[in-house]
């Protein structure tokens, strides 16, 4: 499972009783980023990683999204997440699963 599919619930979980922390919070998919890891491991390329960040420093600057919290975004759009994402028993089990395997940590 690719880390972006397992990071998408949880923030989009917050809206759902999950615990919140102060500040706003987005999850985003940056696209497929040409790295060394994606030509070596998979034969291929992708965006440049400006294209990539594009997104991030969007939502971290932009005064259009002031204030938006617990949204999902792709090229700068808030867009709709995937079914798996607006899962509540989903994101609730990743959510203690976190916790379960973090805890030695904390």
């Amino acid at each position: 499972m690719h880390a972006m599919h397992i990071a998408q619930p949880a923030p989009i979980a917050g809206d759902r009783g999950t615990p919140r922390r102060a500040g706003s919070y987005a999850a985003l998919h940056p696209g497929v980023i040409g790295t060394k890891l994606l030509r070596a491991g998979f034969g291929m390329g992708g965006a440049p990683v400006e294209q990539g960040a594009r997104t991030s420093v969007y939502l971290a600057t932009s005064e259009a999204v002031e204030g938006v919290s617990g949204r999902y975004f792709i090229d700068c759009r808030e867009t709709k997440p995937s079914r798996q994402a607006r899962d509540q028993a989903l994101a609730e089990g990743l959510w203690r699963e976190s916790e379960r395997l973090l805890t030695a940590f904390l």
